[in-house]
């Protein structure tokens, strides 16, 4: 089976750098994410073999390679074409690498040129792209069953309205009829953070699959993350092709990055809030116009700081066993991919991936902090990610 989701951050060797205030690095960030790939090695000669009492492949390099367990990586180049493909990391150490692979090799070691490099999200592409009057890039899904939209992302410094105000946003839009970066129909505006700058140093997180990513990045003078979406959700509704979110982040002269407490944020973990989260719509085509959508789980956030832990009945640490729902006017569009709800926040849990809870099939689960409120002030609460079967 396709491993369909793949996570990254800025951590990982090769990682693309969002930076403080430089313009086009959002686009480059999403285009290694969702395309390309990164942290391209060679192992040594010989250095791909298999061992057919363990079902394993191991790959040995000459250096550290930087690869995470847990990880998804792509192999190309061997002759037996068994070892290449894109495989989860089952094991890591300081030179080495370890995965299943979907069939026996018809030899061990694997000869031609192996090359081995961080996977990408891939069924995305880059359609267009503007480096010369504008950073601005158009981005697309290649899965006939996505909704009839494009992603456009303009990047060029700052885009906000408040331009002497000391925020640094792209522009992130969902495009309807799209046929260049110069003609399309915009349903969907949001700004969303461009750079780290104000905070204590980089760091994001980005998690998608072929129709939808999340993307958690940390900036403003309280070093507060703030998640944003875009993509399909699992729509309840058939036939609906109007089931693409996206969600944002205000500009204005309250939001200026230097400033604490000042609403500069996304308050993706605040279940039953709509605060800048928009689906698309197109009521030249069908009934259902652009409106907002929230969240709903249990009570009000992910995270909840009121439940006790370890709980020995889930496995030390308890997530929600219900699936996060999506909530357009008053009724349930669908659920939301790939996340599921903690039911506690703890900063032991922060970047870290477990495999024990029952209620979702001991399936793999990486947890992020991400910012509760629009003011930089406000609590953070974790998010738990799937890092498969989003679309089951």
């Amino acid at each position: 089976m396709a491993i369909t989701t793949k996570w990254f951050t800025d951590t990982m060797p090769g990682a693309p750098v969002l930076g403080s205030k430089q313009t086009g690095t959002l686009i480059e960030l999403f285009r290694a994410c969702l395309i390309d790939g990164f942290n391209i090695l060679n192992p040594v000669a010989s250095g791909v073999t298999y061992d057919g009492g363990q079902n394993e492949v191991t790959v040995t390099f000459a250096a550290a390679h930087g690869y995470l367990k847990h990880q998804v990586i792509k192999v190309t180049g061997c002759t037996e074409t068994d070892y290449n493909g894109e495989f989860r990391l089952t094991y890591v150490d300081t030179l080495t690498v370890k995965y299943t692979p979907l069939a026996t090799p018809s030899g061990t070691p694997a000869t031609g040129t192996p090359e081995t490099k961080v996977a990408p999200v891939g069924g995305w592409e880059v359609v267009h792209e503007d480096l010369v009057t504008n950073i601005e890039a158009s981005f697309q899904r290649t899965d006939p069953g996505a909704t009839p939209y494009t992603m456009i992302v303009q990047n060029n410094g700052n885009m906000g309205t408040y331009t002497a105000g000391n925020e640094w946003l792209a522009i992130v839009k969902i495009a309807a009829n799209y046929v260049d970066l110069a003609t399309y129909d915009t349903l969907v505006s949001h700004y969303w953070p461009a750079s780290w700058n104000n905070s204590s140093g980089e760091e994001w997180f980005f998690v998608g699959d072929h129709l939808a990513f999340y993307w958690t990045n940390r900036f403003a003078i309280n070093s507060r993350r703030s998640t944003m979406v875009w993509g399909d959700i699992n729509s309840v509704l058939g036939g609906d092709t109007m089931h693409c979110i996206v969600n944002g982040l205000n500009s204005s002269t309250g939001t200026e990055w230097d400033a604490s407490g000042e609403a500069s944020h996304q308050n993706f973990t605040n279940l039953g809030s709509n605060y800048y989260k928009t689906i698309a719509g197109d009521n030249a085509n069908t009934p259902l116009t652009s409106d907002v959508w929230f969240m709903t789980g249990i009570e009000d956030y992910f995270g909840l700081s009121s439940i006790n832990f370890p709980n020995e009945t889930t496995n030390e640490f308890m997530v929600s066993p219900m699936e996060v729902m999506c909530i357009v006017g008053s009724a349930l569009r669908g659920y939301m991919p790939g996340i599921v709800q903690p039911l506690m926040t703890s900063t032991a849990y922060h970047g870290r991936i477990l495999d024990n809870f029952v209620d979702w099939n001991n399936e793999l689960i990486m947890f992020w902090y991400s910012i509760a409120g629009a003011a930089s002030t406000t609590a953070e609460y974790l998010v738990g990610y799937r890092l498969s079967n989003w679309r089951d």
